[in-house]
């Protein structure tokens, strides 16, 4: 976008691609020739700050690493609030894990606004779980521990930065 796009005695306060936002922060948008285009087409994506989206790398690297464990030990069932599923529902709790941090990895690095209540719902059910097995399950109790500790600290980050996931759509 060049100065001379900006035109009826708008002044750009932010510009990005072919959008800017005038004094009164209403998105205004020109087509390639100048002419307005119409307002129900425009969206104006706000940026990602860094650290969401490495929160977001950090969550599709988790999906990737499920997915490598799961695959060397397929024989493997995951501790189930305090029991341990077999056959079909097993398979599926082992499934739905590497989706759910590929899905909240995406909303991370894109900013989507579902992302946070999608991670942080994930976040509880990790913790109520957790919770459930350190009480139910014998020790050692130390990676759920820490798992434990790194979860809530997580979501007092998250919480504090919830304003940073304002991009609407998928």
């Amino acid at each position: 976008m060049i100065m001379s796009d900006v035109t009826r005695g708008k002044t750009a306060s932010f510009v990005y691609g072919g959008e800017y936002l005038d004094k009164t922060d209403q998105l205004q948008t020109t087509s390639e020739t100048g002419a307005p285009m119409e307002e129900a087409t425009t969206c104006a994506r706000h940026p990602v700050p860094s650290d969401i989206v490495c929160f977001g790398i950090l969550m599709i690297l988790s999906g990737i690493f499920d997915i490598a464990i799961l695959a060397a030990y397929p024989q493997y069932s995951l501790p189930f609030f305090g029991g341990k599923l077999a056959g079909i529902p097993g398979i599926l709790i082992k499934a739905i894990q590497p989706l759910i941090h590929f899905v909240s990895g995406y909303g991370a690095i894109y900013g989507r606004r579902w992302a946070y209540p999608f991670f942080m719902a994930y976040a509880v059910y990790g913790m109520a779980n957790a919770v459930t097995n350190r009480l139910l399950l014998p020790p050692p109790h130390r990676i759920r521990t820490i798992f434990m500790i790194g979860t809530v600290l997580v979501m007092g980050y998250l919480y504090c930065r919830r304003r940073q996931f304002r991009n609407k759509g998928l």
